[in-house]
C-alpha cells in the first residue's frame, strides 16, 4: 500500500522511493530469497520494478506475475491501435464531478459491483456523492458488517478526498517508471477484451524485452476485465497452476 494511505505518512513519496520501500519491507519480513511477487495493474510495474532491485542486491526471485500490467503511455507507438481510443468511456453528461469521481473510485475497489453502478449513474445522474455511497451502503447484504464498514470508511475517505489526492500522486510518480532487465521470467495475463491485437503483441514483445532469457515463462489471454478479473476464480486458479508449475520445476 502507498505510505500517502496512512495518516501517519501524509508526505509525497517518489516512484524509486516507493520501490525502495517495497524492498526493504519485503526483505525485513523474510531476509532471504527465493521470493514470489505478483502485481495486477499499475501494481505489476511496481512488482517488475521490485524484482529488478531484489535481484540487483543478489537475492533471487522465482516468480513474477504481472496481471494486465500497466505500461507507461509514451512507450506506444504513436500509430498503435488502441482499444481507448476506438472504444472512449462514456459517462452521463449530466452526473457532476463529484458523483463520477465517488463512482470511479468505488469501482476501482468494488470491481464486482461496477454493473450495479453503472445502473445507479444512468438512474440518478444528478444524485450527490453522499447519495451515492447511501445507496452503496444499502447494496451490502445482512449479515456482512466487515464489508459495510469499508464501505462506510470508503465513504469517509471520498469525502476528504485523501485517497484520490493519492491516487493521483501515484499516477504523477508512475511516470518515472523505467523498464529495468530481470533474471526471472515474467508470467504474464493480459485482459483480452480491452486490448487490441496490435497491443497484445506490443506488450508481449516489450516484457519479453526485459527478461534477460528473452522469454516469458507463459502469456495468458484472459477473457476477463481488467478491473475485476483479480477477484475472479478463473484468475485465481490460472495464477495459483502456473505459480506452482513453475516453483515446483526449480
Amino acid at each position: 500500500m502507498h505510505r500517502g494511505f496512512g495518516k501517519q505518512h501524509n508526505d509525497r513519496q517518489t516512484w524509486d522511493e516507493m520501490i525502495d520501500d517495497y524492498s526493504r519491507e519485503i526483505i525485513k519480513a523474510q531476509p532471504q530469497g527465493p521470493y514470489h511477487l505478483m502485481g495486477w495493474s499499475l501494481g505489476g510495474a511496481i512488482a517488475l520494478d521490485v524484482t529488478a532491485t531484489l535481484e540487483g542486491l543478489g537475492h533471487e526471485v522465482n516468480f513474477l506475475g504481472l496481471v494486465d500490467s500497466t505500461l507507461p503511455e509514451h512507450v506506444y507507438p504513436e500509430d498503435m491501435p488502441r482499444y481507448r481510443q476506438l472504444n472512449p468511456h462514456k459517462t452521463s453528461d449530466e452526473a457532476s464531478a463529484e458523483l463520477l469521481d465517488a463512482i470511479q473510485y468505488f469501482d476501482l475497489l468494488f470491481p464486482l459491483l461496477t454493473e450495479r453502478t453503472a445502473a445507479y449513474l444512468k438512474d440518478a445522474p444528478h444524485s450527490s456523492a453522499k447519495d451515492f455511497y447511501d445507496w452503496a451502503t444499502d447494496q451490502v447484504a445482512p449479515g456482512q458488517g466487515d464489508l459495510l464498514a469499508i464501505v462506510q470508511n470508503v465513504k469517509n475517505e471520498i469525502m476528504n478526498a485523501q485517497a484520490f489526492s493519492v491516487h493521483d500522486r501515484l499516477l504523477e510518480a508512475f511516470a518515472a517508471f523505467t523498464f529495468k532487465p530481470v533474471n526471472v521470467k515474467p508470467s504474464c495475463w493480459w485482459a483480452l477484451p480491452e486490448k487490441t491485437k496490435q497491443e497484445l503483441a506490443f506488450g508481449e514483445a516489450l516484457i519479453k524485452g526485459y527478461s534477460r532469457s528473452g522469454e516469458l515463462n507463459c502469456s495468458v489471454y484472459s477473457p476477463l476485465l481488467h478491473r475485476s478479473m483479480i477477484f475472479e476464480d478463473e484468475m485465481i486458479d490460472s495464477l495459483i497452476e502456473t505459480f506452482l508449475a513453475s516453483t515446483l520445476l526449480r
